[in-house]
């Protein structure tokens, strides 16, 4: 019996909590998507999704520098090199405010010529498209509070502010009442600029510089 146990735990059942866990991180990711689909008609849902996806491009950069750097930073913080940790912290920070910046200007200058180029209608893509990239451009006054609550073992706060922000939004369209994709749009990048804004807050308990302001760390010469 206990054999089968482990067998099955290895198996199907392995496989169906792997199924299960991703699902369950898409979900918590991304409830905007499926808030939307019930939410929006099929031209402005199709409208929304697209520039979702677009959007993600930005994360989808920082993820490689966060696979890079987290060995790190892990590495510093296990050493109780607190100093060296808070510097390299800050240059993480203006990393982040950087490669986010940059992507999330190109994206949308890019979006924009292609739009004006082709002469595409875009029925408030345009608009839609530039809010989400605002929203997941918020390293670019936070810096990388997501990935240093996780280096810090506060994973499980962070985890809370997110569900708490995410009912906030869902609560929002309700009350608003909002029926478009850039109003959608909107909210979620307020909901986005929130979460990282009260994490970079909680983050200088731990002695770390948010976003910007890592310029101005001993550590760091730039001027």
């Amino acid at each position: 019996m206990d054999q089968w146990k482990v067998r099955s735990g290895n198996g199907a059942y392995g496989i169906f909590r792997k199924i299960l866990d991703a699902a369950i991180g898409i979900v918590s990711r991304c409830p905007d998507v499926f808030i939307a689909v019930w939410m929006l008609d099929a031209m402005d849902l199709s409208i929304y999704l697209v520039a979702r996806m677009l959007s993600l491009s930005v994360p989808a950069a920082l993820s490689v520098l966060e696979w890079k750097i987290t060995p790190r930073l892990l590495q510093l913080l296990e050493a109780n090199k607190s100093i060296a940790f808070c510097a390299a912290a800050a240059r993480v920070n203006l990393s982040y405010m950087m490669i986010a910046g940059a992507i999330g200007l190109l994206v949308v200058s890019g979006m924009t010529f292609l739009m004006h180029e082709f002469s595409i209608v875009n029925h408030g893509f345009e608009d839609a498209f530039l809010w989400m990239v605002v929203g997941q451009s918020s390293p670019v006054l936070f810096g990388a509070t997501a990935l240093l609550m996780k280096v810090f073992g506060r994973e499980v706060v962070y985890t809370l502010f997110s569900h708490l922000t995410w009912v906030f939004f869902a609560l929002c369209m309700l009350i608003l009442k909002v029926d478009g994709p850039v109003q959608i749009a909107q909210l979620l990048a307020t909901a986005q600029l929130t979460l990282a804004g009260v994490c970079a807050a909680l983050l200088t308990q731990n002695g770390v510089w948010p976003g910007l302001t890592a310029v101005f760390h001993k550590k760091i010469r730039i001027f």
